[in-house]
């Protein structure tokens, strides 16, 4: 597999930049800032795997990672998924993400019209589960608006080739 990131002119839709990642573990299907204390002003990246058809021999969705990387693309730091959502993302993997404004890490699936929100462990190389939201759309990409207030993300309804808003509930954690 092999990816890149491709920079787009949000208005004008020209093309800018093109930054190769070349030969990567996994197939680039999310990309969005991160910042957190000691990787601030870095990027974090879904690299997925898919079970059976469309995979690589010898891997499948268990194979997923969330990476940072530097400014330069280079990895700093990776995870894995949890087994809960790994289990409702079967056959697939996650195909949107982005980074929620209160730090936790959202995850949009294929089929299941639900988003996964993780938080990142205090040790160890998997992300944690904390909540489930049940969202009506089956998923292909994830951003949150940055530009409101609420807590909004958009997503894209493949099937029905529609740009959805949803608003999302905060997420308590005890």
């Amino acid at each position: 597999m092999a990816s890149s990131v491709e920079v787009f002119d949000a208005r004008s839709l020209a093309h800018l930049a093109s930054h190769s990642l070349g030969p990567t573990d996994g197939s680039l299907v999310w990309f969005d800032r991160f910042d957190r204390t000691g990787l601030e002003g870095q990027w974090i990246a879904g690299f997925a795997h898919y079970d059976g058809r469309g995979g690589v021999a010898g891997r499948d969705r268990r194979d997923t990672r969330i990476e940072v990387l530097d400014a330069s693309f280079r990895r700093l730091a990776g995870w894995l998924l949890p087994d809960s959502v790994l289990e409702r993302l079967a056959p697939h993997s996650a195909s949107g993400g982005a980074m929620g404004p209160d730090g936790m890490l959202y995850l949009l699936g294929h089929e299941r019209e639900e988003l996964y929100v993780l938080a990142f462990p205090a040790q160890g190389p998997k992300l944690e589960r904390l909540a489930t939201v049940a969202l009506g759309l089956p998923g292909q990409a994830l951003v949150w608006d940055r530009t409101s207030a609420e807590r909004i993300v958009w997503g894209i309804s493949r099937p029905d080739r529609e740009v959805r808003a949803f608003r999302i509930p905060t997420i308590r954690l005890d």
